[in-house]
């Protein structure tokens, strides 16, 4: 006689590692949604720096208010 429980194929069988699969999922899952959420409420996104470029100019300049008054002309 052969003995039949040594290799059982049953579903009771493949339930822990079925069970171990869908937590693994599940966690990852929520922790894909986790950071999402991070960045989407600021978590990843920048501020704006412009003072710290070196392209900032002060808009209170005598130059920027000539620029700001006279928008048409050539000069500008």
């Amino acid at each position: 006689m052969r003995a039949h429980n040594a290799h059982e194929s049953g579903p009771d069988v493949r339930r822990p590692r079925h069970k171990a699969r869908l937590a693994a999922a599940g966690g990852l899952s929520s922790a894909l949604v986790a950071s999402a959420v991070a960045l989407v409420l600021g978590g990843g996104a920048t501020t704006a720096q412009a003072a710290d470029s070196a392209f900032y100019t002060d808009p209170n300049t005598s130059s920027a208010r000539w620029v700001a008054a006279n928008a048409g002309d050539s000069r500008a």
